[in-house]
């Protein structure tokens, strides 16, 4: 015997995807010179963010040992500011790291495009 597959007369037939085609031909229309802009302006946006994220966390350092200094903590309460500067540094490295790590591979990908690999 044989199965026989019966569809329901609504079905609905599954259409192709033509919004991936149409942004690969747009992004194969762009010149080279136009990936270079594009990487270029997201390059110096990032180094922007690096230099105010780094101003910001050395603010927030000098006020925060500022208020340290002029209080008077109990042991536990210097403890938990102790962790939590801890946690704020490494916070700030695996950010700063993040965004230097991205720069780099841009800076990299605007490299092959000018040597044209």
């Amino acid at each position: 015997t044989t199965l026989d597959v019966v569809k329901p007369k609504d079905a609905k037939v599954a259409k192709p995807v033509v919004a991936h085609a149409e942004v690969a031909t747009a992004h194969h229309a762009m010149t080279a010179e136009d990936k270079i802009e594009a990487l270029e302006a997201q390059v110096a946006h990032l180094e922007d963010n690096q230099k105010q994220l780094k101003e910001q966390h050395k603010k927030s350092q000098e006020s925060h040992n500022k208020l340290v200094k002029n209080s008077r903590l109990s042991a536990v309460d210097q403890q938990m500011e102790e962790k939590f500067d801890q946690w704020d540094q490494h916070s700030y490295e695996k950010t700063r790291v993040g965004g230097t790590m991205v720069i780099s591979k841009l800076k990299n990908a605007i490299h092959f495009l000018k040597k044209g690999d």
